[in-house]
């Protein structure tokens, strides 16, 4: 399919494309003159071909944190075609997660490095979040309630993905992960009939994926270029929302008729679906603003989240299965793995409830682990100084309005220094922090614990944030998604380790840094096979 634009416009749009990345690309920063660059190579225009680099900027990471960030210096990391990040040191970590919103942004900074205002297609999922809303409030409450249903999408993806095959045979990880997560969220987000829907779950998908592309395309653009480039650069966006649509809006529009139905008639009884697509609807028709009713605008707030679910959700789900599979045999990570899962579902009644997955400690150190290891991000906390003026940071560093800061995530979580050989992935690290020598952690529970006892162990989960562990951010601003999205992938670990064996792979398909980005290996591939008979019936 061609772009939907004739061949001279789209030359000038080109044209135009590359002037305001070269005005961007060469703007001088002159109140951070003072600061020092990183990555610059030799010989002439060093800032800019630094703006350009993609590849090989590990080597950037490891030197920008011995030379600066550890020895409490900031610096300028020359992000893709965009500002320079201003990157302060460690002892900034608290004072940033604190700052207001209107001081320290995390919205606008989203809004400038992917152009979400644009890419979601609506300004108002960034300006007005309800989504978020919704996500911090009703999904996490009743997380619970979501445990069998998930599971069970999770198992029927798996069956139909994975197959059923007792011999070995390939599966590629990350395409049939972002099926199956975006089924299973797709469960929670908007019921049982779509989530099996293969054009709804692949127009989801899909969407995720133009979103970042085109969002990363429009990011160089000045604000006031972007709906103009965005008539090109957002097609696919737009055409995988509207293969979304057509399956959304109707049933949108249904919930609400419904919805008024039983407000009208109160003899009717109404049963309201428990899922986020509902409650968004709730919160939209209960909001001021008139616009918020609009089916098309829900559905875009759905789409919304399916982007931030699925992306996120497969990326870590991803990295654990690799690590878990090149993890040397003597370890017996899986045997381990089965061994506390057994011992738990049994203890619990052989039931999976929050707290039967709350006693999942060696499974949840395993996923903290490569959490830690495979952050999205070189850089944690970033934020936008929109402060009027800018400000000053705690230890006296000048901010310009419209910089952009952060902290090193690379050094902090994984270089030495705050954690023990920080480059090795230890899957019963965090297990080990929790109390007793590893072996001994099988389903242990709270009973018997002192409070410091029990405070430790939350501080050591996969969900909670601290300032040496940042991939969900921490603070105010942490991942509201986070706690679904860690026991999704415990539910996916558990159903994949009872179903399924996992061949060992000698060597781990290494993930790729993009600039300042890190992604799993997308094209790699695991041999599995399915078990005669589940571990657990």
């Amino acid at each position: 399919m061609g772009f939907p634009i004739n061949r001279p416009a789209l030359l000038l749009l080109f044209a135009l494309l590359l002037y305001t990345v070269f005005r961007r690309i060469t703007k001088k920063q002159t109140v951070l003159d003072t600061l020092p660059w990183v990555g610059l190579p030799g010989g002439p225009f060093a800032k800019i071909r630094a703006k350009l680099a993609v590849k090989n900027v590990r080597a950037v990471f490891v030197s920008s944190w011995e030379l600066y960030s550890s020895q409490g210096k900031s610096f300028l990391f020359p992000t893709f075609l965009g500002r320079p990040l201003i990157v302060l040191p460690c002892a900034e970590l608290q004072w940033i997660a604190e700052q207001p919103e209107s001081t320290l942004s995390v919205h606008a900074e989203l809004k400038e490095s992917l152009a979400l205002d644009h890419a979601l297609l609506d300004p108002a999922i960034l300006s007005s979040p309800i989504h978020e809303t919704v996500i911090r409030g009703e999904l996490t409450r009743t997380l619970g309630a979501t445990i069998e249903p998930v599971r069970d999408e999770l198992l029927h993806g798996l069956g139909a993905l994975w197959g059923t095959s007792t011999r070995w045979h390939d599966v590629g990880v990350w395409d049939s992960l972002t099926q199956i997560i975006g089924r299973a969220s797709s469960r929670i987000f908007v019921g049982p009939v779509l989530c099996r829907n293969e054009e709804f779950v692949k127009s989801t998908v899909d969407f995720a994926i133009a979103v970042i592309v085109s969002g990363n395309l429009l990011r160089p653009i000045p604000a006031s270029l972007k709906s103009l480039f965005g008539s090109v650069l957002l097609a696919l966006n737009r055409k995988h929302f509207r293969i979304a649509a057509r399956h959304l809006v109707p049933l949108i529009e249904q919930r609400k008729a419904d919805l008024t139905g039983a407000q009208e008639d109160k003899s009717v009884n109404h049963n309201e679906p428990g899922d986020l697509l509902q409650w968004n609807i709730v919160n939209s028709l209960n909001s001021q603003d008139c616009r918020e009713w609009d089916s098309e605008l829900i559905a875009k707030r759905c789409m919304a989240t399916s982007f931030a679910a699925i992306h996120t959700t497969s990326t870590e789900a991803t990295n654990v299965l690799f690590d878990i599979a090149s993890s040397p045999p003597e370890m017996g990570v899986l045997d381990s793995l089965r061994e506390e899962a057994i011992h738990v579902y049994d203890e619990s009644g052989r039931l999976w409830t929050k707290a039967s997955l709350a006693k999942l400690v060696r499974m949840d150190s395993v996923i903290r682990e490569s959490l830690r290891l495979g952050a999205l991000g070189a850089f944690g906390l970033v934020r936008k100084v929109v402060a009027r003026g800018g400000l000053v940071s705690s230890t006296g560093v000048e901010l310009p309005e419209g910089s952009n800061i952060a902290v090193h995530n690379v050094g902090i979580q994984m270089l030495d220094g705050h954690y023990e050989n920080a480059a090795v992935w230890d899957p019963f690290r965090f297990s080990r922090m929790r109390g007793p020598p590893d072996g001994e952690d099988a389903g242990r529970d709270s009973c018997g614990k002192d409070v410091g006892d029990i405070l430790r162990d939350r501080k050591m989960a996969a969900v909670s944030t601290a300032p040496d562990f940042l991939t969900f951010g921490h603070g105010k601003h942490a991942c509201p998604g986070r706690f679904f999205a860690v026991q999704e992938i415990k539910l996916l670990l558990l159903a994949i380790i009872l179903n399924f064996d996992i061949q060992h792979i000698q060597h781990r398909p290494q993930n790729v840094w993009l600039n300042n980005n890190q992604t799993p290996p997308t094209e790699a591939k695991l041999a599995v096979r399915k078990l005669e008979r589940p571990l657990l019936e």
